[in-house]
């Protein structure tokens, strides 16, 4: 048993020792590091905005309108969007958190709001030459129990009122859009 634990410590060591040779101190910073395409977050959709909505569901249309307040969080990684508005003729409060992750090299989504106890997630690209953020993402759908995927389109191709919206693919294989939300920096 003694030459077991001596074994084990040895191999414990060596392969740490392996382990931290391999790891690249300077990639790891340079991947948490906030960059351009951090700033970029900050720079289109920083501050306090009112938007209004437009939603179809159902062939219902609806509208709406609210406000964002949006600050960057965690060192400059993250945007924080903290809305509020009436949708489908609630109140309803929403928080999206949105970054880039520099190892994945895509824009990442995770969103909450008041109408669901699930969370969503996206991740997708800008294009520079549009100025657009098109991020994609699937989850459960809780009524239907079916797979939904969806897309989100960030339009800031117009500093002054960037569109969001909000696309649903159908079973033909297209999109229907079932939110479009106009903003307006306060």
């Amino acid at each position: 048993m003694k030459n077991f634990k001596h074994f084990l410590l040895l191999f414990l060591l060596f392969a740490f020792t392996l382990n931290a040779q391999e790891y690249d101190m300077q990639e790891a910073m340079r991947l948490a590091a906030p960059n351009e395409n951090h700033l970029r977050l900050e720079t289109d959709f920083g501050g306090s905005w009112t938007y209004t909505m437009e939603s179809t569901m159902d062939g219902a249309a609806m509208e709406g309108s609210g406000t964002s307040s949006n600050n960057m969080i965690l060192g400059g990684r993250f945007i924080m969007f903290n809305a509020e508005g009436t949708m489908m003729g609630m109140n309803v409060k929403s928080v999206t958190i949105m970054g880039y992750d520099n190892a994945l090299g895509k824009y990442t989504l995770i969103g909450l709001d008041e109408l669901g106890t699930y969370y969503i997630t996206a991740e997708g690209t800008y294009d520079q030459s549009t100025k657009v953020y098109t991020l994609d993402g699937t989850y459960e759908e809780p009524v239907l129990k079916r797979q939904q995927d969806y897309r989100f389109v960030f339009d800031v191709s117009n500093s002054v009122n960037p569109v969001v919206k909000v696309l649903f693919e159908n079973e033909q294989g297209g999109w229907d859009e079932i939110v479009s939300m106009t903003y307006s920096r306060n």
